[in-house]
């Protein structure tokens, strides 16, 4: 694609920097040599953006299922039957168009996002892993991804206000919670996962800065320069 066609991806609306891009390159490969793809990082750090602009860019299908702690069982395997319901569905338009060489078949990308928050990490592992659910191999032209939050403690505090609800509290009538003390009310990754985690890290100062730059212009494009990094270093700033 040329540089104006990837700027009009996703309406224009997302920010292509240098370190994005060496992001969706590293996926890409992942995805290209067979190697499960799970990016960990922050909520909010842009994964599934990243995703979304990926797919946009290979002009593919995407399918996102939102896993939270309600996630039940039947909700992945929804999402893995309208993937497949997508790619017959394909076959079929491309028999009917073309009569005569290889027919190429599209690929339909499945992104689990959040999948440590739920109770089915079994089931996710496996899907990821081993591209079998329950035991039933998944088309070739089915591409799992998926992203996971930190299982990371938070700093204990000596001093609470006096609103703040604590469910773990010492006394017999409360119920212990095991989360209360994490980050993320997240489930701990299971040892098939780990060796297949990537982790998106947090940006430096300096890229963050590139992000604000470039989307500040993009909403505002008639900033001149020392507008420009005015309102940068202000919207910098604000996020410390």
């Amino acid at each position: 694609r040329t540089h104006d066609e990837a700027s009009q991806l996703m309406g224009g609306k997302y920010c292509l920097t240098g370190d994005n891009l060496m992001k969706m390159l590293a996926v890409f490969v992942r995805i290209r040599c067979g190697i499960p793809v799970v990016l960990m990082g922050e909520c909010g750090c842009g994964k599934t953006m990243l995703i979304k602009y990926l797919c946009a860019w290979l002009d593919a299908k995407l399918l996102i299922l939102d896993v939270h702690g309600g996630t039940v069982e039947n909700d992945i395997i929804k999402i893995f039957q309208k993937a497949k319901k997508i790619i017959e569905k394909n076959k079929k338009n491309q028999e009917n168009e073309i009569s005569f060489g290889p027919i190429i078949d599209k690929e339909v990308y499945v992104f689990l996002d959040e999948v440590n928050t739920c109770n089915h990490m079994g089931l996710i592992s496996e899907v990821i892993c081993n591209r079998t659910l329950f035991g039933e191999k998944l088309p070739d032209e089915i591409k799992v991804l998926a992203a996971l939050n930190p299982y990371r403690k938070r700093q204990q505090q000596e001093n609470t206000p006096g609103l703040v609800f604590q469910l773990h509290g010492q006394s017999v009538n409360n119920t212990p919670d095991p989360m209360s003390e994490l980050v993320y009310r997240v489930q701990p990754i299971p040892e098939s996962l780990c060796d297949f985690v990537f982790d998106y890290g947090a940006l430096k100062q300096d890229k963050e800065k590139l992000y604000i730059r470039s989307m500040v212009g993009s909403k505002f494009s008639k900033l001149n320069e020392n507008e420009l990094s005015l309102y940068t270093d202000l919207i910098s700033l604000s996020q410390m």
